[in-house]
């Protein structure tokens, strides 16, 4: 596992600093259950930013501690409801709630077929860990979608929030995946603690 770990950091940083990761987003399960109706999944964003969660993700870092400004979460339940989560502000670390728990969380037995989460960033010009700048759009949006199937299956889908610097193309798809490497490993890690 750490093997995994430390090859998909080295890839990473040798990648262009056109995009970076800030954080994820993933569906886990929190309360396990044998039956999968007494369960409880959660949803968990991760602000990887700032001098004590960036290095979580390899170097070059944001090394700027940046604010997830009006987060929201627009989830898509299997049937075509949606309800949208407003999660406000998040600082670097992980979104929680006052008892250290996930802040969204629903019974293993509601199926997602996707999520969105939108937020504004501040500041959008911050310091990496390798001394550049990066100038990049104060949007955020991104769409976690099922890796395999119709339905998110918690414990597996996760998705990266990257930021894309001003004016560069979008990333391939291998980039995504190299990035994607690394942070599933990273919450696969964090899980197991």
């Amino acid at each position: 596992m750490r093997l995994l770990l430390l090859t998909c950091m080295l890839v990473v940083p040798a990648l262009s600093t056109e995009i970076i990761a800030s954080g994820v987003v993933s569906f886990d399960v929190f309360i396990p259950s044998a039956d999968q109706v007494t369960g409880v999944n959660a949803f968990n964003i991760y602000n990887f930013t700032g001098p004590t969660y960036g290095p979580i993700l390899g170097t070059p870092y944001v090394a700027t501690s940046l604010i997830f400004q009006d987060a929201t979460l627009t989830l898509n339940v299997q049937g075509g409801s949606q309800q949208v989560i407003n999660l406000g502000d998040i600082a670097p670390g992980l979104l929680q709630d006052n008892d250290g728990n996930p802040v969204v969380q629903f019974p293993a037995t509601i199926l997602f077929t996707s999520a969105i989460f939108q937020a504004t960033l501040t500041p959008t010009s911050f310091l990496l860990s390798d001394g550049t700048t990066f100038l990049t759009s104060p949007s955020i949006l991104l769409n976690l979608t099922p890796a395999s199937g119709t339905v998110l299956v918690a414990g597996t889908d996760l998705a990266p929030i990257y930021l894309q610097s001003e004016g560069s193309a979008v990333p391939e798809p291998g980039t995504l995946t190299l990035i994607g490497c690394g942070l599933a490993t990273i919450a696969m890690i964090r899980r197991k603690q």
